[in-house]
């Protein structure tokens, strides 16, 4: 086993148990439908987590011939899979035995914690990123660090109107992302 295969071993268990509880929720609101006000909102944001958490253990793998482990850097690579296990966490409530669940409430009063983690996320990706190119400037690492003070902004205000153009500009950024990193791979194994 190499030292990626042992590293990557506690990243894809914290990752798979923010799907896990991000899918038992779904699962639960599903099941309970007829208790629950459904809001957009929270369907978008679960779902955008689901695929966040799965871009993210997907590009995982380009660290794969990394031999340059240290503690102090997987310590800090290890973050982003806890922020967005908590992330995961948040998205979407546990559904209470016998409880009426109102997911537009449930959002606002929590979209200063969900968004001040989920800020986490690419601001930390935008510094690994330097730190592993010893460059500034890529269009990752713009992306990212875009989309982290988007993310502050959606934990500071509460306006719906804010939060839906937001929210539309986050999808596209993200998507942008996805996009840009699979094309530039594409690119390098041309090569």
């Amino acid at each position: 086993m190499n030292p990626f295969d042992y590293l990557a071993t506690l990243i894809s268990i914290i990752l798979g148990l923010g799907l896990t509880h991000l899918l038992t929720n779904v699962y639960r609101l599903i099941q309970g439908h007829r208790r629950v006000r459904f809001y957009w909102l929270s369907i978008v944001w679960a779902s955008l987590i689901f695929l966040g958490i799965v871009q993210w253990w997907w590009g995982l793998y380009g660290q794969h011939n990394n031999s340059d482990w240290t503690f102090f850097f997987y310590v800090f690579t290890l973050v982003t899979p806890v922020t967005l296990y908590l992330t995961a966490g948040l998205a979407l409530p546990a559904l209470e035995a016998g409880k009426q669940l109102d997911l537009r409430d449930y959002y606002y009063n929590n979209h200063r914690y969900f968004f001040s983690i989920a800020a986490i996320n690419p601001f930390l990706d935008a510094v690994r990123n330097i730190v592993q190119t010893g460059m500034f400037g890529s269009i990752a690492q713009i992306i990212n660090l875009i989309g982290a003070l988007l993310f502050i902004s959606m934990a500071v205000f509460r306006n719906r109107r804010y939060h839906t153009i937001m929210t539309i500009l986050l999808a596209g950024l993200f998507f942008a992302f996805v996009i840009g990193t699979q094309l530039k791979l594409k690119s390098q194994a041309m090569e």
